[in-house]
């Protein structure tokens, strides 16, 4: 009797262990399948030679260079150690937006206090034609790690977003961007 009741309590242990391996491995395999989903990118990767860049990509490629240019070699590192840069840096990106914006006044400066410093994120605000309650938020940090003249970090972002904003612009602008 006592056996048969080992007998018993063991078939309702593995089947519980069973169930619990399912589990587990269900739970293994569809975490597995989130990942890859989450960092799998789409299309093929480029192999080869880059194509020959024609006259308008190479007017664009210039224009990118000097201001990323500017940004990493003239202005160079830009954090809370080095307060005047980070100052040259917002002065230079809204002089930037300023002359993509037909309304100097769009360009707008939001201070805000961290540790003592008085900091800012620079602000091109213009209103959609049709759609000015659809907003589209463009962004890109300027400010570097210490020791970096964040030419990729991230001055690349901020070059990118002062570009595309003035693409936006060459469209018919139906929706508001921020």
């Amino acid at each position: 009797m006592v056996l048969e009741c080992l007998s018993v309590n063991n078939k309702r242990l593995f089947k519980g262990l069973g169930i619990l391996a399912l589990f587990s491995i269900g739970a293994i395999l569809a975490l597995y399948c989130y990942v890859l989903t989450m960092v799998s990118m789409p299309g093929h990767t480029w192999s080869g030679a880059l194509p020959p860049l024609s006259a308008e990509q190479k007017v664009v490629e210039a224009h990118l260079r000097r201001n990323l240019t500017f940004l990493a070699q003239e202005i160079g590192e830009r954090n809370f150690l080095r307060p005047g840069t980070l100052e040259r840096s917002a002065d230079y990106i809204a002089a930037q937006f300023q002359e993509i914006a037909a309304d100097p006044s769009t360009v707008q400066r939001q201070h805000f206090q961290w540790g003592g410093g008085d900091y800012q994120n620079v602000i091109l605000e213009l209103k959609g034609a049709t759609k000015p309650g659809e907003i589209v938020i463009v962004g890109a940090h300027y400010d570097t790690v210490s020791g970096c003249a964040g030419a990729d970090d991230n001055g690349s972002g901020v070059v990118g977003v002062a570009r595309q904003t003035s693409l936006l612009l060459l469209g018919i602008r139906k929706i508001a961007i921020l």
